[in-house]
């Protein structure tokens, strides 16, 4: 599913007034793939990360993005060129972000086959709560991007926004 699906779940899930978190996954290797192979390559690979993560993250309580397929429930969506998304329902804290960073962090460390080339990388992992940190769906995205841009700046590769003077919090 693309970005469209994505906020019409989102503006769902906002106008139902149900809490919810939006997790913006970024692959470090998608730029890479991109230059080295070209756009279809890095296109390619992030489908199959996609559909990793699917696997990875199956049985925890995340929004059913697209369920065109019929029986396969679908949790990934497709943010922009470089990213995918997660809607989790309720807030997340903080300690419960390790674990699922760990459990993204697992899909990537795998790594994915393809045509020819063993892809291996690391993500980041930026995360913003409806109605915590913002009141709408663009606010909610827009500062979820705000933390993957810090997360790709810290060790821990993640970071959940705050809205108080510091503005991040990193774990």
């Amino acid at each position: 599913p693309n970005r469209l699906v994505l906020q019409k779940q989102l503006s769902q899930l906002q106008e139902d007034k149900k809490k919810h978190t939006l997790i913006i996954i970024k692959p470090t290797t998608y730029a890479d793939a991109r230059l080295s192979f070209g756009i279809r390559h890095a296109n390619d690979y992030l489908t199959e990360v996609a559909k990793q993560l699917n696997i990875q993250l199956s049985g925890l309580d995340l929004a059913s993005i697209d369920n065109k397929n019929g029986d396969k429930v679908n949790h990934i969506s497709r943010f922009n060129d470089d990213s995918l998304a997660v809607i989790l329902y309720d807030e997340i804290t903080t300690d419960l972000i390790e674990q699922y960073a760990f459990l993204v962090n697992g899909a990537f460390e795998v790594g994915i086959y393809l045509v020819g080339t063993y892809l291996v990388g690391n993500v980041v992992i930026g995360i913003a709560s409806f109605p915590l940190h913002a009141s709408n769906v663009e606010e909610l995205q827009q500062r979820a991007l705000q933390a993957v841009d810090l997360a790709g700046k810290s060790s821990e590769r993640w970071h959940i926004y705050q809205n108080d003077g510091s503005q991040f919090v990193q774990k």
